[in-house]
C-alpha cells in the first residue's frame, strides 16, 4: 500500500485485498463491482472485481475521488494478468475445470467501458496482455516447435504449458500472425495430400484458429 493513499478510517490496515471472478457465462452482464456486497455499478468487464472500495452514501457506486480507491483500482491490472496467465496455462489439465484454453480469452476487457473513469483498467489490461507470452499458436500451420516435455518451459520465445497433445503454445502478440480461415483450409488440404506449405510461412508464428485474441494483433 502507498502510503498517501492511506485514510483515517483505514489508518490500521496495512494492505489491500483485491479478489477477481470470471463468470463461467459467456454474456455475463450483471453487477461486476463489489465491495463485499453488491454495488449497482455495471461497469462493463467480462469479470468481477471485490474489495474495501469506499462507497457513496447510497452504496450504489464507489468514489471517485478516493485515493484509497484509486489505489485499490490500480491494482486490478496486476491482479488479472497474474489470474489470466494462470487460466491459460491451466486451462486443459485443472481438474472440475471446463472451459477450453481459447475460451479464456473472452475475460480480456476488449469493449469500451461504461464508465469512464474505469477505463484506465482496460488499457493497463491490454498493455499487459500484449507485454506476455499470450496468443495461442496453431500447432499444425507455421513454425514447428520440437516436443517440449516440461509444463512452462521456455522455447524459442515461446512459453509451452502441458506435454504431448495436450500441450498448448504461446508468444506475444506482436510476434503472431493472423490468416484468412479459407487460406487455413486450403493449407490443411495441401497437407493432407502431402503438399508442404510455402517456405515463407514455415517460419512463423501463427495465431490458432480458435483463439478470440485476434483483436490483440491490431
Amino acid at each position: 500500500m502507498k502510503e498517501d493513499h492511506e485514510l483515517d478510517q483505514r489508518r490500521h490496515v496495512r494492505s489491500w485485498m483485491v479478489s477477481l471472478a470470471f463468470p463461467l457465462k459467456d454474456d455475463y452482464k450483471d453487477v461486476d463491482l463489489f465491495s463485499f456486497l453488491p454495488t449497482k455499478m455495471t461497469v462493463g468487464l467480462p469479470f468481477i472485481i471485490n474489495a474495501d472500495f469506499l462507497l457513496v452514501s447510497s452504496r450504489d457506486n464507489i468514489r471517485y475521488d478516493s485515493k484509497w480507491n484509486k489505489g485499490i483500482l490500480s491494482c486490478v491490472p496486476r491482479a488479472f494478468i497474474s489470474a489470466f496467465l494462470f487460466l491459460l496455462q491451466s486451462a486443459n489439465t485443472m481438474a472440475g475445470f471446463s472451459a477450453r484454453c481459447k475460451d479464456v480469452y473472452r475475460y480480456i476487457p476488449c469493449v469500451t467501458l461504461r464508465v469512464q473513469e474505469l477505463a484506465f483498467i482496460r488499457d493497463e489490461i491490454i498493455q499487459q496482455i500484449k507485454s506476455h507470452n499470450t496468443v495461442l499458436l496453431d500447432r499444425n500451420i507455421g513454425q514447428h516447435f520440437p516436443g517440449v516435455h516440461a509444463c512452462q518451459t521456455k522455447l524459442d520465445n515461446v512459453t509451452a504449458s502441458g506435454s504431448g497433445p495436450e500441450m498448448n503454445l504461446f508468444c506475444k502478440p506482436s510476434m503472431a500472425f493472423y490468416i484468412y480461415s479459407d487460406f487455413r483450409a486450403f493449407l490443411q488440404a495441401a497437407d493432407k495430400q502431402g503438399i508442404p506449405p510455402p517456405a515463407p510461412l514455415t517460419s512463423q508464428k501463427i495465431l490458432h484458429c480458435g483463439c478470440r485474441s485476434r483483436q490483440l494483433l491490431l
